[in-house]
């Protein structure tokens, strides 16, 4: 007789549903992403009283807009640059293919759900 190590009648059974590999499922999530940076922004939008410069009234996210690249911004470029590789070559191997769509994927539908600059 076979001694299966104690195990049940049947446990080496391959067609056990305990080695049924999971099979991979979509699920619908929520991505937040927190990003912060540290920088210099050039404006005209300051009081300048007796030598004394005052901030305080400095509209700081027009100020970044009208002079920087915004995350939402950065990724549209960087979009077309995929989609232009993508288009100019057509010999692309397959795995760096692969790589461009999926970043291609990747970079649909992101939303800035809050934008916060302020003086340091």
């Amino acid at each position: 007789m076979y001694d299966n190590y104690n195990y049940p009648l049947g446990a080496d059974n391959a067609n056990a549903p305990w080695n049924d590999a999971s099979q991979p499922r979509q699920f619908d999530v929520s991505v937040t992403c927190t990003l912060q940076r540290y920088m210099t922004i050039t404006t005209e939008d300051y009081a300048n009283c007796e030598g004394d410069i005052d901030t305080s009234d400095t509209d700081w996210v027009e100020a970044y807009h009208y002079n920087h690249y915004t995350i939402l911004q950065m990724l549209e470029e960087l979009k077309g640059y995929i989609e232009n590789e993508l288009k100019s070559s057509p010999n692309i191997q397959r795995r760096r293919l692969a790589r461009l769509k999926s970043m291609l994927a990747d970079l649909q539908d992101w939303n800035i759900e809050s934008e916060d600059i302020e003086e340091v």
